[in-house]
């Protein structure tokens, strides 16, 4: 090296140890910092003689850990995952059709489908199936004491000799799609008789309810027609989903193997720098709505492998 300055630029390779093996090296990384750090610590024999006192009589320096730090302005699914201390799998969803999926509305509420990514259009439909009961009305509050067929659903538009037009079951009492008590829509005197609950119909978006197909949920809106409680079925087709699912937080600290494919601007010669293992444990926020690009910062300790004499390396080229 004849360079008598240093202005260094490179590329960093990163090798993750995952199950206790070396994964093979990733990279390049954009990295703005590359830091290393001897430490050391000083012992010192200090004289209590009574000419000496409190000087100095003999020193050494022992060696301790080195640190690294290491920050990566290029943010993908590795170095993320090195930043929130976690491990990543595979995501992945196949396209294919959501046919009568059925969920339970929460009035004002986002419940989730079993798929995300929705496409096209989709439908929404009452899950209720045709009923026959026998019961009567006092008030809001609907009785049943019997049950020739079907099953009764928060939703279900009823109608009987004499009922209301358009009476509908609102919340479940006693009863859970038998027998049992029931609170509808109108108030109203209807004494024991034939009752029968239609199937669902289906609603509109935007009045009812409303999607967030990125996600795969669904909202009923306390405006519509759509009441809390209430069986559903949905109907849609999704995309395909590929990616990296980053399970946060799943391990302590993070071990590595790092080499930076470096030069030295002032004389254009390569300067290779490898780390053989290091403990990363990375301690900084990451603000996933940051006003500006984030920085992944990676602290840590190197360590000296067996079959090594030393922690790290860095060869000077001459050309």
């Amino acid at each position: 090296m004849a360079a008598r300055g240093f202005l260094g630029a490179g590329d960093l390779y990163i090798a993750r140890q995952v199950g206790g093996v070396f994964q093979a090296f990733e990279g390049p990384f954009e990295c703005t910092k590359f830091e290393i750090k001897p430490n050391i610590e000083l012992k010192e024999q200090v004289s209590k003689g009574r000419t000496t006192y409190g000087q100095v009589i003999e020193s050494v320096a022992i060696p301790q850990p080195s640190d690294l730090t290491v920050d990566l302005s290029e943010v993908n699914k590795s170095s993320l995952a090195i930043a929130l201390l976690g491990t990543t799998a595979a995501l992945a969803q196949t396209a294919g059709t959501l046919t009568d999926e059925a969920v339970t509305a929460e009035s004002d509420a986002w419940v989730a489908l079993s798929k995300a990514a929705l496409t096209g259009t989709q439908t929404v439909a009452g899950g209720a199936v045709s009923a026959s009961v026998t019961g009567s009305i006092s008030g809001t509050t609907l009785t049943v004491t019997a049950v020739s067929s079907g099953t009764l659903s928060v939703g279900q538009t009823l109608s009987g000799s004499g009922m209301t037009a358009g009476t509908r079951i609102v919340a479940k009492g006693t009863g859970t799609g038998g027998t049992g008590t029931y609170t509808v829509s109108a108030s109203q005197t209807f004494a024991s008789g034939a009752i029968t609950g239609a199937a669902g119909s289906t609603y509109v978006a935007g009045e009812d309810y409303i999607i967030n197909a990125q996600l795969g949920w669904i909202k009923a809106l306390s405006t519509g027609a759509i009441f809390d409680d209430q069986p559903l079925k949905v109907s849609s087709t999704y995309a395909a989903i590929s990616g990296t699912e980053i399970k946060g937080a799943t391990q302590a600290q993070v071990r590595a193997k790092f080499k930076l494919d470096g030069k030295n601007f002032v004389d254009d010669t390569p300067c290779i720098v490898t780390v053989h293992e290091a403990i990363i444990a990375a301690d900084a926020a990451f603000d996933f709505l940051a006003d500006d690009f984030n920085t992944v910062s990676m602290p840590g300790r190197m360590k000296t492998p067996t079959g090594f004499v030393e922690p790290f390396t860095v060869h000077l080229r001459d050309a």
